[in-house]
């Protein structure tokens, strides 16, 4: 059978994206791996401001420009996908929309669409993972709501999951808008702070709002801060990235190749992987066809596979999240050690590579939801010499041409059931719990593990 184009609309919010390089040097490593390929690219970048008629007309054009044929719609976020799935059904056209990253409720919702982020849900679970942990009393959410903030529909979405669960589980939630100049916004010890909203800058967090911030007490940020920098002083402060379930060597090749990184280069590699797989195997790009068919045979995704997108849920059923602290708090003054050693698979923020924690729910147990201490540890030769530093989410070869695998195996830690509806009825231990409490500080209580490798 003779090979023939599948025409992509790559449409994006330039609002959401720190660096166009990354998305141009996915393309061209694909375009290299498979110089024969014939997937048409055509790239939108629309600025935001009315996405419904920005991404109308981007559409209109694609459109025109191919009329007929195999044709998929790829973009970032929800609303420009919502956008892209009204569209069609307006015009009684049968194409596919695939999304790198959306993960609100509403994608559930909509037709002939599939998104390859992971649910603000199932973050929404992890945050209350730490919550039962640290035995926090109360929630409090600051909130930047405004309505030129193309990250609107996400931020909503995050407090509506955050308000539902707390309701279940009879815990008080507050919430206070973020102004400029205000420090204060009666925050109780004992709390569990969420920041929701974009450009959270020292405008909102001043010195008079580091200095009472309540004792007992933390922040998590979301997903959308992966670039914020240590501006929260003594504060520990914690920041919610999706990770890979697996890093495989397909997601090793994208990492060294892209030097402009974002998050969602390994799903856009994953996407035009898979829909290469239609110039040449004679079927529909439809969405039952997209998640059925097995293009990578034996090989592993950069991402995750295509076969693990619900048609129902229009998403993956699962999701895991890493925690990283803003300040370099556990790594510290073994960066330098650490990098040495760092192979990419964990998220890192500007001033920090210090994980705090990894939760989330996985495909080999999607009836539970893991707690994992992403243990730190210390490496020492039989003359006290530290060697290696790492975590053991960060597996790398260890140094002197040796192998060491401590960390690569852990036992998994999972610690709480949740209903169909995907919250929490109870927060509830599967495993007796006799240790203490840990106590909030600045390292969360989280101390290096020391081992002594003996050669």
């Amino acid at each position: 059978m003779d090979a023939v184009n599948v025409y992509i609309a790559i449409i994006l919010n330039k609002n959401l994206v720190s660096s166009f390089s990354s998305y141009d040097d996915v393309i061209l490593l694909f375009n290299s791996t498979y110089p024969n390929n014939k997937l048409v690219i055509e790239k939108y970048i629309i600025d935001g401001i009315d996405i419904n008629i920005e991404t109308k007309n981007s559409l209109d054009d694609f459109i025109d420009k191919y009329s007929s044929g195999k044709r998929i719609t790829i973009s970032n976020a929800t609303p420009i996908i919502a956008a892209c799935s009204r569209y069609f059904i307006s015009n009684k056209l049968n194409i596919l929309s695939l999304s790198l990253n959306a993960s609100t409720k509403i994608i559930k919702t909509l037709q002939n669409v599939l998104s390859y982020g992971f649910s603000n849900q199932y973050g929404n679970m992890a945050n209350f993972l730490i919550y039962k942990d640290y035995q926090m009393k109360y929630i409090h959410v600051l909130y930047l709501d405004k309505e030129t903030d193309s990250n609107k529909l996400y931020f909503r979405d995050h407090l509506s999951h955050t308000t539902t669960q707390a309701d279940l589980l009879n815990i008080t939630v507050s919430v206070s808008y973020l102004e400029v100049g205000k420090y204060d916004y009666n925050i109780k010890e004992q709390s569990m702070v969420l920041i929701l909203g974009s450009n959270i800058t020292t405008e909102y967090i001043t010195s008079s709002f580091i200095q009472i911030f309540p004792k007992n007490s933390f922040i998590i940020l979301n997903e959308y801060y992966k670039d914020i920098k240590d501006i929260f002083g003594s504060i520990p402060t914690l920041v919610q990235n999706q990770v890979h379930l697996n890093f495989t060597p397909l997601s090793e090749k994208i990492y060294n190749f892209v030097d402009e990184r974002s998050d969602y280069i390994y799903p856009l590699y994953d996407i035009l992987f898979v829909s290469n797989d239609f110039t040449t195997n004679g079927l529909e790009l439809s969405k039952e066809n997209y998640i059925t068919v097995n293009p990578y045979k034996s090989t592993s995704p950069a991402w995750i596979l295509n076969s693990s997108l619900s048609p129902i849920l229009n998403s993956a059923p699962y999701g895991v999240f890493q925690f990283t602290f803003t300040k370099d708090v556990i790594v510290g003054n073994d960066k330098t050690l650490f990098v040495q050693y760092y192979g990419g698979e964990q998220k890192q923020l500007p001033d920090s590579y210090s994980i705090f924690k990894i939760a989330g729910i996985t495909p080999n147990n999607s009836s539970l939801i893991n707690y994992d201490d992403a243990d730190y540890y210390e490496i020492y030769d039989s003359s006290d010499n530290l060697i290696c530093v790492k975590f053991n989410s960060n597996i790398t070869n260890f140094p002197i041409g040796k192998n060491m695998n401590i960390g690569k195996t852990i036992k998994t830690k999972f610690i709480y059931k949740f209903n169909n509806e995907g919250y929490f009825s109870k927060l509830e231990r599967l495993f007796q719990y006799d240790e203490l409490v840990p106590e909030v500080n600045s390292t969360m209580s989280k101390k290096p593990i020391k081992l002594k490798y003996l050669i």
